[in-house]
């Protein structure tokens, strides 16, 4: 069934969402979080992932809370749906330090460590980082369309 009607769908905190052209994935008010953009140019489609933590603690933790295995989740669900990761391009954005300023430990700061952990699980699956926003200061909203494979920023002031 064809639909001709573009949709805006939002991937909320903790979860990805996967959809096809001519959609537009949405990530609102983004802080320290990291989305994570999948997508497959031949098949006009992909998906967008809303990771809040660098790494998966507990066995029976969600998957998309955490960048690592979110990554993992959004890669195999694209592959169920047709597109290998050969064929899929990532973007990522956000992870900014909400509290500029202020003298955090490490393990504090959590957007540094969103942006490191997906580049190393990126890395480790051989998939194709071909864009990236992310850090600083300030939150992000985040446009995505599956029509064009473009990603549009906004940062909040």
């Amino acid at each position: 069934m064809r639909r001709d009607c573009m949709a805006e769908i939002e991937a909320k905190m903790a979860t990805f969402v996967l959809a096809r052209a001519p959609d537009t994935l949405l990530a609102r008010g983004i802080g320290s979080c990291l989305i994570v953009m999948a997508y497959c140019r031949e098949k006009k489609a992909g998906g967008m992932l809303h990771a809040m933590l660098p790494e998966k603690a507990g066995a029976h933790d969600d998957d998309a809370k955490y960048v690592d295995s979110g990554i993992d989740a959004l890669i195999s669900s694209l592959a169920r749906q047709g597109m290998p990761l050969r064929s899929i391009e990532v973007k990522i954005a956000g992870a900014a330090n909400m509290f500029p300023g202020m003298p955090l430990q490490p393990r504090m700061q959590i957007g540094q460590r969103n942006i490191e952990s997906a580049k190393k699980k990126l890395s480790s699956l051989g998939a194709k980082l071909t864009g990236e926003d992310v850090g600083g200061s300030k939150g992000r909203t985040i446009s995505f369309s599956l029509t064009t494979g473009k990603v549009e920023v906004q940062t909040s002031i």
